[in-house]
């Protein structure tokens, strides 16, 4: 059996308890539910091979034009034996990248860092010390404020710091606010 300790009341910026409870923050609009659940992609086909393609596979955008024409050799097959077929949804990596990049799903923009290798190298570098690479990243603090403000994650969501305890007295860590950074910020002037 354990046993939690809340160790954080609402305060002002100033550091003074506030009396009233903090109202709920804005919640978001709804999402804008659609006919096809796949949106923005055509179907779950398309939706399981862009997923497989660029977050499984990780692949380059030439891999992708090579997966793209292998699928439209598949459906001109199948045209050509069975009649009219709805086609292959993108006619380059670039077109199913825009497809990715239109998800409205939170509102928080990417961004893409360019970096590369800058400390001592050897007379014959390996080829990741001379190569630039990209970082796609999304603003954390933002992310989190959207994800707060969100309906869906209503109730799911511990957001004051506490303190956890076992049967033996010892400390349980489980959650961000059972750290003791979240108690620390919390009481922090």
């Amino acid at each position: 059996m354990s046993s939690i300790l809340h160790v954080a009341r609402p305060c002002a910026a100033d550091g003074s308890f506030l009396d009233k409870p903090i109202p709920d923050p804005t919640p978001l609009p709804p999402y804008a539910a659609s006919d096809n659940p796949w949106a923005p992609f055509p179907d779950r086909l398309a939706f399981d091979w862009a997923r497989y393609h660029y977050v499984q596979l990780q692949s380059s955008a030439n891999d992708i034009y090579e997966g793209l024409d292998l699928w439209r050799a598949t459906v001109i097959k199948h045209e050509s034996e069975h009649g009219q077929c709805d086609g292959v949804p993108w006619g380059s990596a670039d077109e199913l990248y825009a497809t990715i990049d239109s998800i409205t799903a939170g509102g928080v923009a990417w961004k893409t860092c360019a970096f590369h290798y800058t400390g001592p190298k050897p007379p014959t570098p390996p080829q990741w010390m001379e190569k630039t690479y990209e970082l796609n990243l999304r603003n954390v603090l933002t992310v989190l404020e959207q994800q707060m403000a969100s309906t869906e994650f209503n109730g799911q969501f511990e957001y004051t710091p506490y303190e956890e305890y076992d049967c033996k007295g010892d400390r349980v860590h489980s959650h961000l606010m059972s750290a003791y950074w979240a108690s620390r910020e919390a009481v922090r002037s």
